[in-house]
C-alpha cells in the first residue's frame, strides 16, 4: 500500500475509532461528523488505490471499509457507486460474492 493512501486510511480509521468511542461515551453531537470524515478519507484512500495497475487485497480492503462507512453514514448512492467501481477490478480476492451481497442489501433502501 502506498504510504500516502496508508497515512489516508489511518486518518480515516482515527476518525471511526474516535466516533465509536463517543458513541460509547454517550457523546453524540460529533459522531456523525466524525463517521463522515472517516468515510471521505476512506473513500479517497480507495480511489487513489485504483492507480495500482493490478487488482490487490489492499484495494479491496480499502473499497471494503469505505463502502462500510457509506452505509453506516445512510450514504447509499456512494456506496452503490463504490460496489460499482469494486467490482469493475479483476479481484479473484472472493470479494465479489460479498460485495453483490452488500449491493443487494442496499437496493432496498435507494
Amino acid at each position: 500500500m502506498n504510504i500516502n493512501i496508508h497515512e489516508i486510511h489511518q486518518q480515516a480509521m482515527f476518525f471511526y475509532d474516535q466516533a465509536i468511542f463517543d458513541q460509547r461515551k454517550g457523546i453524540t453531537q460529533n459522531v456523525d461528523s466524525l463517521y463522515k470524515q472517516a468515510f471521505d478519507l476512506e473513500q479517497q484512500a480507495a480511489m487513489m488505490s485504483l492507480k495500482t495497475p493490478t487488482a490487490t487485497l489492499d484495494q479491496a480492503l480499502l473499497f471494503r471499509g469505505a463502502i462500510t462507512l457509506a452505509i453506516q453514514i445512510q450514504e447509499y448512492r456512494q456506496a452503490e457507486c463504490l460496489i460499482c467501481q469494486v467490482l469493475l477490478l479483476d479481484l479473484n480476492l472472493g470479494f465479489q460474492k460479498e460485495f453483490r451481497q452488500i449491493w443487494l442489501k442496499i437496493m432496498d433502501k435507494l
